[in-house]
């Protein structure tokens, strides 16, 4: 056992060989068999192993004791770090013993180093049929895992179904939350809102969750309720989230809070808000430029065109994100339209119609 001991390999098989050979069916050739077996599930060469014990009349190795050998080999390597070759070896696994006794295991492990290897289609289908199949130890982890693949690309609905099946099987608490998470977020883009409400009910009620999560499920449920136009409610979860936050979130509630404002046609609360944001939150410049965009249209609804239209031209000369330099740009032309129509017709309909801009339907965009 020196050479093995010290990873000579080869010449530990040779004379392990040569005790099995001059020693049948004794104590000394059994033990020798197992070490044999056991250098080769080290160096992955369990067929080498498979077709040698055939020609060893004493040697009884089973489809079963097969299947185990050759999962613990394949086992052996993905807990040492090697992907690489483990993906290989897990599907060769599978193929050879379909039904094998680690089936579940061997899907498992492989959909790791697949995720691990950013294939998310070849890891989801690996994740889906151990989530379908018994539970086990490996049962929470993938329907965790494989509703965040879905979720990632979009596939919202089947991203639920994982999420609702974890919430119900969860054992471990940290899970259920990232399940009511989940279910949060899908709801949230799918725009479900009533469902988004009740999913980030859920998240308040916690007794201890992360606070960013806490401040997720307000801002959630604030869009939500904005969408459905219960500005009272809207406004609620937006303050708090607001005085919890200090991140992106409370540019994002800070901004909303502006546009009910706008929307109740409160312009100077919502300017005020507006340059709340600018000066304490400069760094999220979406928000910034958006906050920007709703400057401008609050100054057009108090008549000062001018300012408007250089804070919409900042916009256009400063900001990168095309969505919001388009919008941007689309409102500076209807005003410098408004502003050439008005120096073309009849001074005496200039007041009723053309010096207010502010009516058109461009600054009614409740966004």
């Amino acid at each position: 056992m020196i050479y093995f001991n010290t990873g000579k390999n080869e010449q530990a098989l040779q004379i392990l060989k040569k005790v099995v050979a001059d020693y049948p069916g004794t104590n000394a050739s059994k033990d020798a068999l197992v070490s044999i077996r056991d250098i080769y599930v080290n160096m992955m060469k369990t067929e080498e192993f498979f077709v040698y014990v055939k020609n060893i009349p004493f040697a009884n190795v089973t489809r079963s004791e097969q299947d185990s050998i050759s999962y613990i080999a394949i086992q052996n390597q993905y807990m040492s770090g090697d992907c690489n070759n483990t993906v290989q070896g897990f599907t060769d696994y599978l193929e050879k013993f379909p039904d094998g006794i680690f089936i579940i295991n061997a899907t498992f492990y492989r959909g790791e180093c697949l995720y691990k290897s950013g294939k998310l289609k070849e890891a989801l289908r690996d994740y889906t049929f151990v989530a379908g199949k018994f539970k086990t130890r490996f049962t929470e982890s993938a329907l965790a895992k494989a509703a965040a693949i879905n979720f990632k690309q979009k596939n919202y609905n089947e991203a639920l179904n994982f999420y609702n099946t974890l919430e119900e099987e969860a054992e471990i608490k940290m899970n259920v939350v990232d399940a009511q998470a989940g279910q949060m977020r899908c709801y949230d883009n799918l725009k479900n809102y009533e469902k988004a409400i009740l999913a980030a009910k859920k998240i308040t009620a916690q007794e201890k969750i992360e606070e960013t999560l806490a401040q997720e499920a307000h801002l959630i449920m604030g869009r939500a309720y904005l969408a459905q136009n219960n500005t009272s409610f809207a406004q609620t979860e937006f303050l708090a989230v607001s005085r919890m936050a200090e991140n992106e979130m409370k540019a994002e509630a800070k901004y909303n809070m502006a546009l009910i404002q706008y929307n109740l046609a409160n312009y100077k609360e919502s300017e005020k808000i507006i340059f709340e944001i600018i000066n304490q939150m400069p760094s999220y410049e979406y928000w910034i430029a958006k906050s920007f965009i709703l400057l401008a249209d609050n100054l057009v609804k108090m008549d000062n065109i001018f300012q408007a239209k250089h804070t919409l031209q900042s916009i256009i000369d400063n900001y990168e994100g095309l969505d919001l330099v388009q919008i941007a740009f689309e409102k500076l032309n209807k005003l410098n339209e408004a502003e050439k129509l008005k120096n073309q017709i009849n001074p005496a309909v200039q007041d009723s119609l053309l010096n207010k801009p502010q009516q058109d339907s461009l600054f009614e965009i409740k966004y």
